[in-house]
């Protein structure tokens, strides 16, 4: 018996420690692939940092790939402390395919065919060690490869970082790849049969809806609720490879979405969703239940329409919008507007911290606090601009050199010894070559034009003292005429944006029940204008890549453009308001021909046209002498923009932002808004936008614009507005939503807020003077763009109120940019000129006013006080628009994505303030190239775990070799 009961206790004491050491084995197994886990997050970070996918180890400095916290690694062993060999991980970028075009003929398979990718592999290896008392160390290998996907984003015709709707009341086409990290939701609007044909590949990282109004109803013009799930025409998707089109409702009248003709969602729905779709349109139609995950912009956590209040310092909200803001911008907390600072990530992905010119504009009548490039922070005066050239080092440091734009009316700034009292600050006024003049080709020599500053603020050197300037030394017209703005008379400083309303606040302003607004008026606020004239951009730009820096001599005396002055019998052949003119060269200078500029023996010349650096220490008698005999030493040339060899500003290509300092702060005070709404427009952008020369600088052609105010595009941009119908015409010249006009023609992004397109001005010749006959005009800005109710502020939307805005008769004014002062174009008019046929060849960045917005929380003065009950307008109202567009076609070839909620132009979108253009658009021919080339163009990442396998000791040190032996 007692040996029975020895043999017994021997056994038990032997399976017991068989048992703690498989527990050990499991443990250490455990923390071996956890730690590669926490590595893989790792990665994805600081890949898009390096913004390469060079072969790398990540050993070292920034780039080191950590082990989890200590007290994690503990878990595995109790003897474990930071720093201690028993815990490794390693990881290198072995390899990368290099962006290139995944064919789904080839590859049908690939999660990614149909995109241009660059596919960078790294293994992780990691080493876990375990410890027990009784059995010592136990140590375990373990391997996980990681395919990390660089996704150019705008390659996709639309993209959503939020769910897509789609439910237009006309037939609806769109080409190109789409992707929604939020739900798809796809069908005719109620009561309409128009029909929608995706013809490319489209991916959900939610599910796939035929249900129009799914996220919420729309409201109409006349306040009516269109509900119900939608009309019943076709939704088609292709096959991959065999290009069959089929509809997603079936013959027995199933829609075949997610729910699968059910009334909810389950998992047999899904299931058969699945199997259907993967049948039918292979890789072209994929959801959730295909695996399909959110495409994100690193370092930048997913967008939610609601907060997460476990997240105490973020609100998903914001999520996205890091992208166009400006550095170390602010956030609202709730009670008040905090600073934030960037992260390496961030700083990555922010266009402000990377774009070449710099602009910090504040339209505003009080003294504010801007950002730099590198995140400080600088003192913005009154209604002034400030420009800088940023260069960023590949230790993402800045280089940043104030200059002078043509025509800028002031620089610098003095604080006059009193820092903590900017009532008595200054700047210093513009007298070198390029200061402020009407004599040019095109009139007044600015490509940024904003309301006029003060006198006060702007000083001038008299010959014994700095005083202030006047109308003499700073002449009016250097700036737009300020003044009172209403609607029934605003200067041309101002313009309005219908939408853009106190009280727009959704279905209680919108909608026809109720009396909301007989005590909350419908009032839309004036917009003071930030305008930047492309044409008068391109002069400049040819003009001082030119030039040799510090010195008077610039090559380019000349640039091919449209005339922007007001047309007349001289200049209508190549005016830009002449639907059949034509661009031609203009020189760039003054006189009687264009063709005075500084020489050897002039060298105080205007050149109206060249950028300046600006003198670091004005009121030195050193610079003051400088300027007034040899100003040419401030000159910029082209090695100060741009090289092969070395960094600089456009060292992707021209790439501008202009920070609209405060424009997301929106409290009001008596119902006037502390800080003056404001808008960047762009005008005068007909015909190829400028580029870099690619022969000359490879790989650096294209044009960015960012902006975090809202954007406005005023007739056609980056393409002549010649369109072409025909939807089988390829090559340059082809269909107007797909292909350039020529290879002039390059590539083009606009980031903004919010982006409102505005169809071109078009004059008629038959009259003297020459009258605008069409298109957007400032002065008509405030008009209804129909018949409406005289009381339309403050009665509710009905069949006889269906329209906002002024009906009083009204002249239009001289130039579209002028506002409404006095008439001087034409036979009055009680409503806005119908729009014209417009065509646009850019990129759309934008951000939306999602369905059912509660701003609650977002903002010092959110659009409603709680959810708005409306929707978003869909991606068939993607641009915001302000006139009537009747037969008038919109053709738009780019790209075209929802990032972010908007944070400026908040207001939820409206029928009363337009009708809708024949829609054509589609993806750019050119985005669809691997090698197509657009100056900091976003980068997504989509990380795929390969494969997990456990290793051996041997594998673990050849891995770790050759990881080691990696550049690092």
């Amino acid at each position: 018996m007692a040996i029975l009961t020895a043999s017994m206790l021997n056994y038990t004491v032997s399976e017991r420690r068989g048992n703690e050491r498989n527990r050990l084995i499991l443990r250490t197994k455990n923390a071996a692939e956890n730690i590669c886990l926490y590595g893989a997050e790792q990665i994805t970070t600081k890949l898009y940092r390096l913004r390469s996918a060079t072969t790398m180890a990540f050993i070292g400095g920034s780039n080191q790939v950590t082990l989890p916290p200590e007290s994690v690694l503990q878990a595995a062993s109790k003897k474990y402390s930071a720093g201690d060999s028993t815990m490794e991980i390693f990881a290198g970028l072995t390899s990368a395919t290099g962006l290139q075009f995944i064919d789904p003929a080839v590859s049908p398979n690939d999660p990614n065919a149909g995109l241009q990718v660059n596919t960078a592999t790294v293994p992780i290896i990691s080493k876990a060690t375990g410890w027990h008392s009784a059995l010592g160390n136990i140590t375990s290998y373990a391997r996980q490869d990681l395919a990390v996907d660089f996704v150019p984003l705008f390659q996709f015709g639309v993209f959503y970082n939020m769910d897509l709707e789609i439910w237009p009341g006309a037939n609806m086409t769109l080409a190109g790849p789409v992707h929604s990290n939020g739900e798809i939701n796809a069908r005719s609007a109620p009561g309409f049969t128009a029909t929608i044909a995706f013809l490319d590949r489209v991916s959900t990282s939610k599910g796939f809806y035929a249900d129009a109004n799914k996220q919420g109803d729309s409201i109409q013009s006349n306040g009516a609720i269109m509900s119900g799930a939608g009309g019943d025409a076709p939704v088609t998707f292709k096959h991959t490879t065999t290009g069959t089109a089929t509809a997603i409702k079936s013959s027995s009248n199933v829609w075949r979405d997610h729910k699968y003709g059910n009334s909810s969602e389950t998992t047999t729905t899904q299931n058969n969703f699945k199997v259907f779709a993967t049948n039918t349109y292979a890789i072209n139609l994929r959801t959730s239940v295909h695996g399909v995950t959110e495409l994100v912009l690193p370092a930048v956590t997913g967008y939610s329409k609601t907060d997460n209040p476990a997240t105490a310092t973020e609100d998903e909200r914001d999520n996205g919008r890091q992208i166009i803001s400006p550095p170390n911008h602010q956030d609202w907390n709730g009670t008040s507007w905090v600073d934030t600072t960037d992260s390496g990530a961030i700083k990555e992905i922010k266009i402000s911290r990377q774009a070449g010119l710099y602009i910090v504009a504040n339209p505003d009548d009080t003294t504010r606090t801007g950002k730099l490039p590198d995140g400080s922070n600088i003192t913005m005066l009154p209604r002034t601009y400030r420009a800088f050239l940023n260069t960023v080092g590949s230790d993402l440091s800045h280089t940043i050199q104030e200059v002078i734009l043509p025509g800028q009316p002031c620089y610098g700034y003095n604080n006059n010894g009193t820092p903590t009292d900017d009532t008595d600050d200054w700047m210093y006024v513009n007298n070198l070559p390029n200061r402020y003049t009407t004599s040019t080709v095109i009139g007044h020599n600015q490509f940024l034009r904003m309301l006029q500053p003060s006198y006060t603020h702007v000083r001038r050197y008299n010959g014994s003292a700095w005083v202030a300037t006047d109308a003499t030394t700073l002449p009016d017209g250097a700036g737009y005429t300020t003044g009172s703005p209403t609607m029934s008379s605003f200067t041309d400083g101002y313009f309005f944006d219908m939408r853009r309303a106190t009280n727009n606040s959704g279905l209680a302003a919108l909608g026809a029940s109720g009396s909301f607004r007989s005590s909350n008026a419908y009032t839309p606020r004036p917009i003071a204008k930030i305008d930047f004239d492309l044409t008068r951009f391109r002069m400049c730009v040819e003009r001082t890549l030119s030039g040799t820096s510090g010195n008077y001599a610039a090559s380019d005396t000349a640039s091919t453009i449209y005339v922007v002055s007001a047309p007349n019998s001289g200049n209508w052949t190549n005016s830009i308001f002449n639907p059949s003119g034509t661009a031609a060269a203009k020189s760039l200078g003054l006189g009687g021909s264009f063709t005075t500029f500084p020489t050897s023996t002039t060298l105080t010349a205007q050149d109206p046209y060249r950028m300046y650096l600006a003198p670091s220490a004005p009121t030195s008698a050193a610079v003051i002498t400088q300027i007034a005999t040899d100003p040419s030493v401030y000159a910029v040339g082209g090695a100060d923009l741009v090289s092969n060899s070395s960094k600089k500003p456009w060292y992707d290509g021209v790439t501008v932002y202009i920070h609209s300092v405060d424009a997301e702060k929106r409290a009001k005070t008596s119902g006037v808004p502390d800080r003056i709404d404001s808008g960047v427009r762009l005008w005068n952008g007909r015909g190829p936008i400028i580029s870099l020369d690619g022969t000359t600088y490879p790989n650096k052609t294209g044009f960015t614009f960012c902006t975090n105010d809202a954007a406005y595009i005023i007739g056609h941009f980056n393409a002549d507005g010649t369109i072409n119908s025909t939807t089988t015409a390829t090559g340059n010249g082809g269909y107007s939503a797909r292909y350039p006009d020529s290879a002039n023609e390059k590539l083009c992004a606009v980031m903004a807020d919010a982006i409102t397109l505005l169809s071109q001005p078009v004059y008629s010749s038959g009259t003297t003077p020459y009258s605008q006959s069409g298109g957007w005009s400032d002065s008509l800005s405030a008009h209804a763009t129909g018949s409406t109710a005289a009381a339309w502020a403050t009665t509710q939307p009905s069949s006889s109120n269906g329209s906002d805005g002024s009906n009083t008769s009204f002249v239009p004014a001289a130039l579209p940019w002028s506002g409404r002062t006095a008439g001087t174009s034409g036979s009055a008019r009680t409503t806005k000129f119908d729009a014209t046929t417009t065509e646009i060849s850019s990129a759309l960045l934008v951000g939306i006013v999602p369905t059912k917005h509660n701003p609650s929380g977002l903002t010092d003065g959110p659009a409603s006080s709680g959810q708005n009950g409306q929707v978003s307008g869909g991606l068939h109202n993607f641009p915001r628009l302000l006139e009537v567009w009747g037969s008038s076609g919109l053709y738009i070839r780019g790209s075209m994505v929802a990032m972010f909620e908007s944070r400026v132009a908040m207001e939820p979108w409206s029928q009363r303030v337009y009708s809708a253009p024949a829609r054509t658009w589609g993806l750019h021919h050119n985005l669809a190239s691997a090698a197509h080339d657009l100056p900091l163009e976003p980068v997504l990442l989509g990380a795929r775990r390969l494969g997990f396998k456990e290793i051996t000791a041997a594998e673990y040190a050849t891995l770790k070799a050759a990881i080691e032996a990696l550049p690092h």
